[in-house]
């Protein structure tokens, strides 16, 4: 075939419209010296005909580290108009990033609507399908009582002016839209602070990591004995009932109160 024919079979090719749904998805991780520096998916989305209601996207990622499934939500902000492709860019974990590199990521796109939402892509590993969802994490429910719900601070270090913790939650059961787990710090001579978190879209054996500044606090002296109650609210600003409660003296963290 002459060059200029193939030049221009090639672009003809470029030029193909992407097909209906979901299409070149890509991973978008990067590395530095062997450690994960960001995450982030990318594709093209193509309607012909968006949900009446439509708001948009939903990517949902559950990374696999070790033991724990790392679960991380995303609604990048674009408008699904029929029969428009849209190129989306979605970074994911950008405060928290799995401690190491997982072993396998799960990611679901869904358009979401106001009342109702579908699912457009699912790619369970290296395998993409619609019909069968991605196996499990397998956990023990005996700890978790009757909220279905366990959770931990790893992390607590008072950083230029102010506290900074780092939580997690794990459902021991697959969660109800809504659900929240609540973060209540308190330190002496110090305003509390408070924060809720969306984890409702927890299913069996998943996490959430999450990350504060408890800018309320501020920063307690060197010594100074804190309590983070960790608890699980059914809904926004619902009923709390407490999890666990940890006292955290310095970067010391121990389960429990601290001592009076």
């Amino acid at each position: 075939m002459h060059r200029r024919a193939v030049i221009l079979v090639a672009l003809a090719a470029c030029s193909k419209e992407p097909p209906e749904g979901v299409s070149l998805v890509t991973n978008q991780d990067v590395a530095v010296d062997g450690r994960l520096a960001s995450m982030g998916l990318g594709f093209t989305v193509k309607l012909a005909a968006p949900l009446p209601d439509s708001r948009g996207i939903t990517v949902r990622a559950a990374c696999q580290v070790g033991a724990d499934r790392l679960v991380d939500v995303a609604q990048p902000a674009i408008v699904l108009e029929p029969g428009r492709a849209v190129k989306v860019d979605v970074p994911l974990f950008e405060i928290e990033r799995p401690p190491a590199r997982p072993s396998r990521c799960d990611y679901e796109i869904w358009e979401r609507g106001v009342s109702t939402s579908r699912l457009l892509y699912r790619r369970c590993g290296d395998a993409d399908s619609l019909d069968r969802p991605c196996p499990p994490n397998v956990i023990s429910r005996v700890a978790a009582g009757p909220t279905g719900v366990t959770a931990v601070v790893s992390h607590a270090v008072a950083k230029a002016a102010t506290l900074q913790l780092r939580y997690r939650a794990t459902a021991h059961r697959d969660l109800s839209p809504g659900a929240q787990l609540v973060r209540m710090t308190s330190c002496p001579g110090h305003r509390n602070d408070d924060a809720w978190h969306d984890i409702g879209f927890l299913r069996t054996g998943e996490s959430r990591m999450l990350s504060a500044l408890a800018d309320k606090v501020g920063r307690p002296a060197p010594g100074t004995a804190c309590e983070t109650v960790l608890g699980y609210a059914p809904e926004p600003r619902g009923e709390i009932t407490e999890l666990a409660t940890f006292c955290h003296r310095d970067a010391v963290i121990t389960p429990g109160e601290c001592p009076r």
